[in-house]
This record gives C-alpha cells, structure tokens and sequence, in this order.
C-alpha cells in the first residue's frame, strides 16, 4: 500500500446487492509491531494483499506454516481455518483485505487449495497491489460514495487472479500479461454443473453430456481446475447456498434450491465443505 490508511467499511447496498460478483466490505489499516494471532475461521470469501513481509500465516493448524510474502495476494475461502503470526513481519506494515460474495459466478474456487481453503498470488508487478491502495484510497476519501470505484478496482483485481498462471500447490503468479488456460472443455463441464445446481449430479451424466469417457472427463477437467467435476459442483451449489443464506433465506428453502432434499443433508455438506454449520456461518458472517 502507498498511503497508509485506516479504515473499516462496510458497503450499504442500496439494491445492489443482486451484483455478482460483490465487495461487501474493504478494511486496510497500519500495524508496526508483531504478535501472535488466534485461531480465525474465515466466515466467507476475502482476498487479502500485503506489499512487504508481513510474517507468517498457518493454515488448517499450526504446524502448516507458511510465509506472507511481499507483494502477495491471499484468497480465502470460507472455512479456511489458519492464524497469522506478524512477530517477524517486516514493519510497519499495511494490512488491506476485501470480503465479497458471488465468488460461484467468476470461477475462483478452482483456484482453492481442497485441503486448505486457501490460495496464494505473487504480484510482481504490484498489479493487484495497485489496485488494493486505490481502493483503500477511495474509500478513506468518500465512504459508501466511492462504492463503484471500489467494484471497479475489484474486478480487475479478480481478471488478474484469474488469469494467473499456476506454479504449484496453491502458488500462482500474477502476471502483466495474463493468458486463459482454461479450454472450452472445462467451461462447457463447468457451464452444465451450474445449469445442474439445483440437484445431484453423477460423472456418468456429465460424460454422457460432454460425449466423453469418465477417465478423461475426470483427468481432463481436474488437469485444467485443479479438483474432480463432483467436487466443484459441490462447491459451486455451496456457493450457491451461502449466497442465499446471507439473503435471508430460510434454510428450508435453501435446502431445496440446491437439491438437498431437508435442512440435515444441507447442513451435514455444508459444514463439511465450509467448517460451518449453515446458522454459525449466517451468525459470524452478521458480524463482519
């Protein structure tokens, strides 16, 4: 960040809130000494950047420790679970990190690491960081009013993680000159999953849909997304079923617009993919 800035903002929709995807809040704020954090459970989806050494971040549990490096991006699913330790961070530091919703509309949980929830993004060329300060930026300088700037510095942020290449595990480089690896193999697959949203799907129906065999369907796709075609349609009807509970939907209702059946089977997956049962995941989101 250029310009060190302190905020809390909390965006009031005024009707926007059917925009996909969607920056709920913004924070950013200095910090110039270290500690230890607690255990957090991240509520939601929130893409973090930090532009020097921030310390060090632990995922899943304390042992799984891995560098904030400079000039970094985080993507955070909900139900990451880590703890970030600035004790050695590089100060002062800026933290700056976005929560948003509709992250099922725009393909960023094929970046996601299944195990951890979580995904890392070099930002040599301070693409994203730019981004970050000019958001912070504006709305330090005019609150709720700066709203479409912010939405607007968003979206490129998401075309840059997007179009990053990927190096390994849950590591992928933003680069100046980004290039779609996706094919339109696995956007065809991903294109019938969310038509498909609302009930169970099997592989063999996908197969049968794409005129393919099971082996390649599964290689192929999970080569190009990095997980299985069930998993992602787990994923995206998940993404889908946060989105309406933050909407106020009773869960009744969610449960049959995602194809579970009853609130049990609903709540029993999404638990199981979030960390959260669906009524603590609307009570910690609330919170934010």
């Amino acid at each position: 960040m250029k310009t060190p800035v302190n905020l809390n903002h909390r965006f009031s929709f005024r009707g926007m809130d059917k925009f996909s995807p969607l920056v709920v809040s913004l924070h950013s704020y200095p910090k110039d000494s270290g500690t230890m954090g607690n255990k957090i459970t991240s509520p939601g989806w929130a893409i973090e950047f930090h532009s020097k050494h921030a310390g060090r971040v632990s995922l899943k549990s304390p042992s799984n420790s891995f560098e904030r490096e400079k000039q970094t991006v985080h993507l955070y699913a909900p139900g990451c679970i880590y703890w970030e330790d600035t004790s050695e961070a590089d100060f002062p530091i800026q933290e700056a990190y976005i929560y948003f919703t509709g992250a099922e509309n725009c393909g960023l949980g094929a970046f996601i690491s299944p195990k951890f929830k979580f995904a890392r993004f070099m930002d040599p060329d301070n693409l994203a960081g730019n981004l970050f300060s000019s958001a912070a930026t504006s709305c330090s300088n005019h609150g709720d009013d700066s709203f479409w700037i912010i939405q607007s510095c968003f979206m490129r942020m998401l075309y840059y993680l997007l179009h990053s290449r990927h190096l390994d595990g849950f590591n992928y480089l933003i680069s100046s000159s980004p290039t779609d690896k996706s094919t339109d193999f696995s956007h065809s697959v991903e294109e019938y999953l969310k038509k498909n949203i609302g009930r169970n799907v099997t592989l063999a129906e996908i197969t049968k849909y794409m005129k393919t065999s099971e082996s390649l369907l599964s290689h192929k796709f999970k080569e190009e997304t990095g997980v299985s075609p069930i998993s992602r349609h787990t994923e995206l009807r998940m993404e889908f079923a946060r989105s309406l509970i933050l909407k106020g939907e009773k869960l009744r209702y969610i449960a049959e617009m995602t194809g579970y059946g009853d609130e049990y089977h609903l709540s029993k997956v999404f638990k199981s993919v979030t960390g959260l049962s669906p009524r603590n995941f609307k009570k910690t989101a609330g919170s934010e």
